[in-house]
C-alpha cells in the first residue's frame, strides 16, 4: 500500500470464495430475495472466505484508515464474536462484536494498515468464536440491487484530502465535516439506508419525506418511493419479515410496525394498506410504550387529516394522552411502565410522536378539545429535554445518567422534536429560540459522529439486550438514526446548500 496519491473514501466489495452450505431457518427469510451467506461457529470447523476481486483497481495510494464491514441479513438474538484472520498465515486481523443485531445493521472493524497487502493477496477467513446460531450477511457482488454499503467490503480512507476528499484531520476541520455531511445525504438518499419495515424504516422514510418538503426535486421523494417499492413489489401486497425475520407478508406484527403508514398515506393516499392499518389500530390492543406515540398516534393523525376522520383524530389524541397518564413523570418518561427510566430513545419516541401528531392535527383543522393538553405536554417535555442536554450537544443513553454515554439515535430524535416545536410555534418565542439553539448544537455534534462515508455511528443498540446492554456503552452504526438526523436537518433553519451537504 505504498504511494502518495490521496483518495476519497472508497468501497471495495469482496467476493465470497466459499461459505458453509447452510440454509436460512425454516419460516424465516432474507428480505427482497437478496442473496446471503453464513458465517458458522468455529467449533464446527466451518469458515467463510472473502477475497479481494482480481478485477478491482488496486488502491495504489496513501491510506490513512481502512475498515472491514459486513451487514446483517437475518435477525440475531444473541451475542456473537466473529474472528477475522488472514486466509494464508492465519494472523488475526480483528474481531466483530455483534450483539442482538437486526436486519440491515452494518458492523465494521478497523484493519491495520500493515495487513492490507496481505488481505489483497491472501483473502480473509471469518469464523464465529462466540454464539450458537450462524450469522447471515448479505453477499452478492454481482448484484445491481444490493448497495456496496451493505455488501462485505473494505472501506479505504485516503490521506491529505482537499475540498472533495476526507482530510487527515477531517474530524477536526470544517472541510472534513462538510465532506462527511455530503456523504451522509448520499447514503440516506439511497438503498443503503433501508431498514426493516416498521419503526426502523419509518424513521428513514420520515427523514426522506421531510427533506423533500424543504428541498424538493432533489431526489428525496424518489428515494422514499424506491424504498416503499421494495416492500410492495407487486404494488398492493406488503411483503415483509417481522422483527424475528419470520415471514409476515400482508400483516402488521405489532403496533411498532405501523409507523411507515404516516408516509405511505402521504404518497399513496388510496393504497389499500391504509384501510388495513386503520382496522389494525381499531381492533388490536397496543402495548403501553412510548413507541406508540410515534408509531400509532402520528400516522393516525396524518390519516385523520387527510381523510377528514374526526374519529381517527380523537383516537390519535387518546393514544398520546394514555401514554402521558401511564408513562410520564415530572422528571421525564418511562419507556414502558417502570422500565427504562429516561431512556433517550424513549424520550425521542415520546417527544417526536407528540410533536408530529400535534402538527398533523393542527393541519387537520378539527375541533379537538384535548389538543391543548397535548401541546402543554410538549412544552413541559421540551424544558426537561433542554435541561438534560450534555455539554457536547448530545443526550446520554439515559438522559439523566451521564455515565451511560451519548446516544446518537435518541439525540437526533429529541433534537428533531425540539426543532419542530420551535419551527411550528408550539413553544413560546423565547423558549422556541432556546429549543432551536439546542437542536442546532445537537446537529453539529452528530456531524462529528459520521463515518468517513457518511453513516451515523454511536447509536445505542436495540433494547432486546435489556438495560444492561443499553448502559454498557455498546454502540453501533444505524440507518434508523440517520433517518432521525435527516428529520432534524429538515427542521433546522439552514440553507438548502447545507441540506445538500455542499
Amino acid at each position: 500500500m505504498k504511494g502518495t496519491k490521496s483518495v476519497r473514501p472508497g468501497k471495495y466489495p469482496l467476493l465470497c470464495e466459499f461459505a458453509p452450505a447452510l440454509q436460512v431457518p425454516e419460516g424465516k427469510r432474507v428480505p427482497f430475495g437478496w442473496k446471503s451467506v453464513a458465517i458458522d461457529s468455529s467449533a464446527r470447523g466451518n469458515r467463510t472466505r472473502l477475497r479481494w476481486p482480481q478485477t478491482a483497481n488496486m488502491p495504489g495510494c496513501a491510506v490513512r484508515q481502512a475498515f472491514l464491514r459486513i451487514c446483517t441479513a437475518c435477525d440475531v438474538r444473541e451475542e456473537k464474536r466473529i474472528e477475522v484472520t488472514l486466509a494464508g498465515s492465519g494472523k488475526l486481523v480483528g474481531t466483530f462484536d455483534i450483539r442482538y443485531a437486526y436486519v440491515h445493521q452494518i458492523f465494521e472493524i478497523p484493519i491495520p494498515g500493515e495487513d492490507m497487502d496481505a488481505i489483497i493477496n491472501e483473502g480473509l477467513d471469518l469464523r464465529m468464536a462466540a454464539g450458537e446460531q450462524p450469522f447471515w450477511m448479505f453477499c452478492d457482488p454481482a448484484s445491481s440491487e444490493i448497495p456496496d454499503t451493505l455488501q462485505p467490503h473494505v472501506l479505504l480512507v485516503g490521506q491529505n484530502g482537499g475540498n472533495d476528499e476526507i482530510g487527515e484531520n477531517s474530524e477536526d476541520d470544517e472541510s472534513g465535516r462538510s465532506d462527511r455531511l455530503a456523504e451522509f445525504y448520499v447514503q440516506l438518499k439511497s438503498f443503503s439506508s433501508i431498514q426493516p419495515f416498521g419503526w426502523l424504516e419509518g424513521c428513514v422514510l420520515d427523514g426522506l419525506f421531510q427533506l423533500d418538503a424543504v428541498c424538493p426535486d432533489n431526489g428525496w421523494l424518489d428515494a422514499l418511493l424506491g424504498h416503499l417499492r421494495l416492500y410492495f413489489p407487486a404494488g398492493d401486497k406488503l411483503v415483509i419479515e417481522n422483527h424475528l425475520s419470520d415471514i409476515s407478508d400482508g400483516r402488521f406484527y405489532s403496533h411498532e410496525s405501523t409507523l411507515p403508514l404516516a408516509l405511505i398515506t402521504r404518497v399513496w393516499p388510496d393504497h389499500p394498506i391504509v384501510e388495513d392499518a386503520i382496522s389494525f389500530w381499531q381492533t388490536n390492543k397496543h402495548g403501553m410504550t412510548t413507541e406508540g406515540c410515534y408509531t400509532v398516534g402520528y400516522p393516525l393523525a396524518v390519516i385523520a387529516g387527510q381523510r377528514g376522520r374526526a374519529d381517527l383524530a380523537e383516537l390519535s389524541v387518546r393514544i398520546l394522552l394514555e401514554r402521558k397518564e401511564n408513562l410520564a413523570a415530572e422528571w421525564g418518561v418511562w419507556q414502558r411502565q417502570y422500565m427504562y427510566r429516561n431512556w433517550a430513545r424513549a424520550c425521542a419516541w415520546y417527544t417526536l410522536g407528540f410533536t408530529r401528531s400535534a402538527i398533523a392535527l393542527r393541519e387537520a383543522n378539527m375541533a379537538l378539545e384535548q389538543l391543548e393538553t397535548v401541546e402543554q405536554e410538549i412544552r413541559r417535555m421540551a424544558q426537561v429535554m433542554m435541561l438534560s442536554q450534555r455539554p457536547d450537544g448530545l443526550w446520554s443513553c439515559f438522559i439523566d445518567e451521564e455515565a451511560t454515554g451519548p446516544d446518537t439515535s435518541g439525540s437526533a430524535g429529541i433534537a428533531a422534536a425540539l426543532a419542530l416545536e420551535a419551527r411550528h410555534g408550539i413553544l413560546p418565542d423565547t423558549v422556541g429560540a432556546e429549543a432551536m439553539a439546542a437542536a442546532e448544537r445537537a446537529f453539529q455534534a452528530l456531524r462529528h459522529c459520521l463515518t468517513p462515508d457518511g453513516l451515523l455511528s454511536g447509536s445505542a443498540q436495540n433494547n432486546r439486550g435489556g438495560e444492561a446492554l443499553q448502559k454498557s456503552g455498546y454502540r453501533t452504526i444505524s440507518q434508523m438514526a440517520m433517518g432521525l438526523m435527516g428529520q432534524l436537518a429538515a427542521a433546522l433553519p439552514c440553507p438548502i446548500s447545507q441540506l445538500q451537504g455542499k
